[in-house]
């Protein structure tokens, strides 16, 4: 039984003396990432106005003519392609195909719905000003919902881009 206790003393020994050998490595730290960037990827229109203000539809003959804009101040970002004959228990999906980008955070940016008129011309329908910043400090993560009352009422897909 000596022996037995002698060889497991030894093996502690040897243990502990390997393990003290061990250089200390300096932890790494954990960088926080930042956000840098958040992409704009598609418009859901959920709800618009069935009648303009004069309550009047917007097309006589059959639903309008949706079509998106996001804009930066004056600067047109991206304008989508046209829902013909829109009707309000459908929800529009608007898919954005080119790279449009939310560069200032802290900035406000406007969603506009037009109706695609037989002549050519658009009528605003509605619009919604928000800012990244919002959505952001708020967690709201990559869907954010937009809503101007019960008459306009939109939700938009991002891509939050992490450095």
């Amino acid at each position: 039984m000596s022996i037995h206790l002698i060889i497991v003393c030894l093996l502690s020994l040897l243990m502990v003396s390997f393990s003290s050998c061990k250089k200390d490595e300096p932890e790494e730290e954990e960088e926080e990432e930042t956000l840098s960037e958040v992409r704009l990827n598609s418009v859901f229109i959920e709800h618009f106005e069935e009648t303009d203000e004069n309550d009047q539809p917007w097309d006589v003959n059959d639903g309008p003519d949706l079509w998106v804009q996001v804009a930066r101040q004056t600067t047109v970002l991206w304008e989508s392609e046209v829902h013909e004959n829109a009707n309000q228990s459908t929800i529009y999906d608007f898919h954005v195909d080119s790279n449009v980008e939310f560069e200032n955070f802290d900035e406000e940016y406007t969603l506009r719905l037009f109706d695609l008129d037989e002549d050519g011309e658009s009528t605003l329908m509605n619009n919604a000003h928000f800012s990244p910043s919002q959505y952001i400090s708020t967690g709201s993560g990559s869907e954010w919902y937009i809503s101007k009352g019960f008459g306009f009422q939109c939700e938009l897909f991002v891509e939050l881009v992490y450095e």
